[in-house]
């Protein structure tokens, strides 16, 4: 879908990602579609920065919900990825 990957390559430009990132489809309840993407590069002061972010269709709508750190916050990553919930 062009919208997602306009987003996830204004994501990795942001980041300065140095590669696509890691993808896979994940579930989110009441979502036609998501894809959870995994990424290294660096932030805004040069520093080393990750990121997991998900991308979550519903009809017309693409909502973004994502975790930024270095090293990413393992034990935050679950509660907060799995309360994402779509609603009409």
């Amino acid at each position: 879908d062009a919208a997602q990957s306009t987003w996830e390559s204004a994501s990795r430009q942001s980041l300065r990602s140095v590669g696509p990132g890691t993808a896979v489809p994940v579930n989110v309840p009441g979502a036609a579609m998501a894809t959870k993407v995994t990424l290294s590069g660096q932030n805004h002061q040069g520093k080393t920065t990750d990121a997991q972010v998900t991308y979550i269709r519903q009809g017309r709508r693409l909502y973004q919900a994502a975790v930024y750190g270095h090293p990413l916050p393992e034990d935050a990553l679950g509660p907060f990825f799995d309360k994402l919930r779509v609603t009409p």
